[in-house]
């Protein structure tokens, strides 16, 4: 992608390619160098099995995700002022043992870097979509996610009314900014329960020619 300062698309390529990977990185070595960056320290040695290629520093992968991290967190925004929401329900995650059985259950916390993928990867699926069906709008099979259920969004109203939460209205700015101030102020065991009233209204993705 090629952006211009307002982080509009200007222009896109398609095309075959070879990705050379000059290291491996995990959810969490990412999250350690943007959690470091973040408060203005120095991340910590990588783990041997994430050490970058021979001739490539760790400083400079430290740059490439900080630069990765600083975009996608405006791409994030841009998003949910053009009215995107995000609803997150609870994922468990499991440690195991050598025998390769659960051992422990744990709450899966999405953080800053499985964001940083997530934006990429929603504006690759949406690149490619726009460009599938202008060179094949008669053929084109794509995937889109239609309104909410009116009548469900109604009773989560109800729901936030009932649990004193104040919520200006269902339009999809409003409930973001519900969520995002649950996030950060409110209950978190309440936050939860009005996400699980939120997943109700809405509806799964559907496909179209």
């Amino acid at each position: 992608w090629k952006f211009n300062r307002d982080l509009d698309v200007e222009d896109v390529w398609f095309g075959r390619t070879v990705i050379r990977c000059c290291c491996r990185m995990d959810y969490d070595t990412a999250q350690s160098v943007i959690e470091a960056r973040t408060q203005g320290l120095h991340p910590p040695p990588f783990a041997d099995k994430y050490s970058p290629d021979e001739g490539v520093a760790q400083a400079q992968v430290e740059e490439d995700v900080w630069a990765l991290h600083t975009l996608a967190q405006r791409l994030r925004s841009g998003r949910y002022q053009n009215g995107s929401v995000s609803i997150n329900q609870t994922k468990l995650g499991f440690k195991l043992s050598d025998a390769h059985l659960p051992i422990e259950c744990t709450e899966y916390v999405q953080k800053e870097a499985n964001q940083l993928v997530e934006e990429f990867m929603l504006l690759a699926n949406s690149s490619v979509a726009a460009h599938i069906a202008r060179h094949f709008p008669s053929r084109s099979l794509l995937r889109m996610h239609p309104a909410p259920i009116e009548n469900q969004l109604g009773k989560f109203a109800e729901l936030c009314k009932a649990a004193n939460v104040p919520l200006a209205s269902t339009a999809s700015h409003d409930l973001q900014a519900l969520f995002n101030s649950l996030k950060t102020q409110g209950d978190k065991e309440l936050g939860l329960v009005l996400m699980q009233g939120a997943a109700k209204a809405m509806q799964l993705a559907e496909y179209f020619c």
